[in-house]
């Protein structure tokens, strides 16, 4: 397994064990459903902010082979960071959960992150809703 697929801090992976999964969904940025796409086989329509949009979140002790094409649903999602439940999006690393987004920013999600926070940043065109727990991130002066 790749380096680039496994959390170096995460004790607890078994071989060949990732640590990071794909958010997959209609309105993702994985699998966008059709009507998100442009004309003919174009790219996706990204209208949210790439800063804002999930692509990939971590998930200490995922079960999940590097191999297998096993993601986490949107629906999926719940603000249960860092708890003990397999396959819920948690880390090893302390203060969240690490995350990438749409722009290839890395950033670590806080134990507080919501349910519709987490949910709201994984589609490519929820509009402007507000998300609280990013404003606190990457707009805190």
């Amino acid at each position: 397994i790749p380096d680039a697929y496994r959390c170096p801090a995460d004790p607890g992976l078994v071989p060949e064990e990732t640590s990071y999964l794909a958010v997959v969904g209609d309105h993702t940025v994985i699998n966008a459903a059709e009507s998100t796409k442009r004309t003919g086989s174009g790219p996706f329509v990204l209208k949210d902010r790439p800063e804002e949009t999930l692509v990939i979140i971590e998930s200490k002790r995922s079960g999940v082979n590097w191999l297998e094409p096993v993601d986490i649903p949107v629906a999926a999602l719940r603000a249960e960071l860092n708890s003990n439940n397999a396959g819920a999006p948690g880390s090893a690393h302390s203060h969240g959960v690490n995350t990438l987004m749409a722009d290839g920013t890395v950033i670590r999600l806080p134990e507080y992150t919501t349910t519709a926070d987490l949910r709201g940043m994984s589609t490519i065109d929820g509009g402007d809703e507000y998300i609280e727990v990013l404003d606190e991130i990457l707009y805190a002066d």
